[in-house]
Parts: structure tokens; sequence; C-alpha cells
């Protein structure tokens, strides 16, 4: 717990002092924490107000090193890598299984599966270009099939609005 007279840069102070660490260490704090309580992010390394840092006991300040923002972007990459990881371990663990399902979905959908194939193709070649969702707008797309008869006959979609028109289609 700590001491009620004691906070921010002061008790960061006190405690390098006690625990004998030198003033290099204690100017390097003094810079990280200000006594208008604005704190330096390790993660963009630009000053912020102490209120854009998420709370954490275990530090001396009482807060996290990054800011908020800069926690969100640490942990979402964090996530993606390790669901990439299960999904490979869990691949290399049913290999067979994988590789089985797959062929079973290729022969129930061979014309999906045939116009999927096409439309990479013509990207690749240059034939076919990605365009911004026709919704929002927003760059990473899909292209949708009203028609799988004609492959090169795409609705560029956003993820989110791609969904939307399965959903709707009942697809």
């Amino acid at each position: 717990m700590r001491c009620p007279r004691t906070t921010g840069i002061d008790s960061a102070r006190s405690a390098a002092k006690r625990a004998g660490m030198g003033d290099g260490l204690i100017q390097l704090m003094s810079r990280r924490i200000n006594k208008t309580m604005n704190k330096i992010c390790a993660g963009c390394e630009t000053e912020k107000p102490i209120s854009e840092f998420y709370k954490q006991s275990r530090n001396s300040d009482g807060h996290y090193s990054k800011c908020k923002s800069c926690t969100i972007k640490y942990q979402r990459n964090r996530e993606k890598k390790l669901t990439r990881e299960i999904s490979l371990r869990w691949y290399y663990r049913n290999r067979e299984k994988a590789i089985a399902t797959r062929k079973v979905y290729k022969a129930n959908n061979a014309e999906k599966t045939f116009a999927h194939h096409v439309v990479e193709r013509a990207i690749e070649k240059g034939d076919l270009i990605r365009s911004p969702c026709v919704i929002c707008g927003y760059d990473q797309t899909h292209g949708h099939h009203d028609n799988y008869e004609k492959p090169l006959d795409v609705v560029w979609l956003c993820p989110q609005h791609h969904s939307e028109r399965h959903q709707s289609l009942g697809r």
C-alpha cells in the first residue's frame, strides 16, 4: 500500500533512493513522469496526461507504461498472433481431417470454388482490380458473387457488408 502523502514522481524518487539507485535512473524517471502528471508513452513516445494510461498498481506511478491507444493496438496484434498460432497448431495436429474437410467442401461447392479461383488469378494478372467497398468505401474488400456462373462479375464489399449481404441472402 502506498503512503497517502507521496504520489506520482515523489514516491518514485523516494523508492529509487531507498533502493540505492543512481541519480541517472531518478532523472530518467523524472522525465517519464513530470509534476503536472503527464507521462511519456513507451509505445508512441508522446507526452500525454496520466488519464490516458490504464492503472496498474505494480508500477511506481500506478499506471501502465503505454497509453491506452498503444495498449489496445498491442493487445489486438497479440490476439491475432495467438489466434493464428492456435489455428496452425490445430491444423498440424489434425492435418488429415483438415484436408479431407477441404476436399469435401470443394466437391460440394465446385462452382463457388472455381469462381473464387478465377477472381484470384485475375487479380494476380491485373485483369481485375480490387475496389473499395461500394457501400462504405473501406479499402480492404472481398469480391462478392451474386451469380457464380459469371465469375468475374463481382461486387466489392468490406468484410462487414459482405457478411450482411450473405445473411440477407440466407447463404
